[in-house]
């Protein structure tokens, strides 16, 4: 399958990338060409030439990256019907005349936010009873009183610092 260009279609419509300028990538990050979502910021995988020929590179061996099932780990050739998923987001390429197009579905993506599926009842809501919690006003607890601890510690603990810091202005001046 040789190409000259690389049509993607996605969320943001469809572009086109010249074949000069390979490899793309693919991947969460800001910096990459073709967005999926999924965890982290960066590639997971570089799209690239080789002869003439599509061909996918993984980024690491230990990424979530699926091709036709199987996870990538190596680089592989891509054919007309091959199918990436990554985390539920699925690139499937296409080819025609001259042309390699990747189809990204985000439909099944594990992190797209959907909406709460709610059940088809006709009755609508259950009714919950609120029940109310009976009130005690803070006059009616008994203070704690803490007894004090002494102070004749403290007292002798002050007194030594006061004869050191006495001797040390003599022995100073």
């Amino acid at each position: 399958m040789k190409f000259d260009e690389i049509v993607v279609r996605d969320d943001e419509g469809e572009r086109r990338i010249a074949a000069a300028q390979l490899p793309i990538r693919l991947g969460t990050g800001v910096n990459c060409e073709i967005r999926l979502p999924g965890p982290g910021s960066s590639p997971v995988a570089l799209l690239d030439e080789l002869d003439g020929e599509p061909f996918v590179k993984p980024v690491d061996a230990g990424t979530a990256l699926r091709i036709n099932g199987t996870q990538l780990t190596a680089s592989r050739k891509l054919s007309v019907g091959d199918e990436l998923e990554f985390y539920g987001t699925r690139v499937v390429v296409g080819g025609d005349a001259g042309s390699v197009s990747l189809d990204v579905h985000l439909e099944g993506s594990a992190y797209i936010t959907q909406p709460p599926v709610s059940p088809d009842n006709e009755t609508g809501p259950a009714e919950e009873t609120i029940v109310a919690t009976a009130f005690r006003r803070a006059g009616e607890s008994a203070p704690v009183i803490v007894k004090s601890a002494g102070i004749r510690w403290q007292v002798a603990v002050g007194g030594v610092v006061a004869v050191l810091a006495l001797l040390s202005w003599l022995l100073f001046t």
